[in-house]
């Protein structure tokens, strides 16, 4: 792979991220995925591999693990309406938008390629007005 190059692509959590109550053991897992894929895509930048290292994060997406959940939270429906409002497209995800984000870039001729600089940043470099 270091002489071809290629990508890796793990599957984490907006949880990973912004936690909730109750879900500490699932929070913690997909916080290390993301550190694990800095971290990699760190060494893959210092050794001049050409691999690109990255991790997708979706929402809550409609999976038996969270209907699961959404049996234990009761009011089905109302939490179901809950998770699609926080999401900016006014829905629960699906397996098919999880699987695009991770084929698409790839298919496009491979997305962002910086060696895994962004990866370290937590926000742009802020960029203030001439006074």
């Amino acid at each position: 792979m270091k002489a071809k190059g290629g990508a890796i692509v793990n599957v984490a959590s907006t949880l990973g991220v912004r936690v909730g109550s109750g879900f500490a053991a699932y929070a913690a897992s997909k916080a290390a995925v993301r550190a694990i894929t800095r971290s990699t895509a760190l060494h893959c930048a210092e050794q001049g591999c050409d691999i690109r290292c990255s991790a997708v994060l979706p929402g809550a997406t409609d999976t038996p693990m969270f209907e699961e959940y959404l049996a234990r939270a009761g009011k089905r429906d109302a939490a179901r309406a809950a998770y699609a409002a926080a999401h900016p497209l006014g829905r629960v995800g699906r397996p098919e938008d999880v699987a695009a984000a991770i084929f698409v870039p790839r298919l496009c001729g491979g997305g962002l390629r910086d060696g895994g600089r962004a990866s370290c940043r937590r926000r742009p470099p802020r960029v203030r007005p001439e006074s």
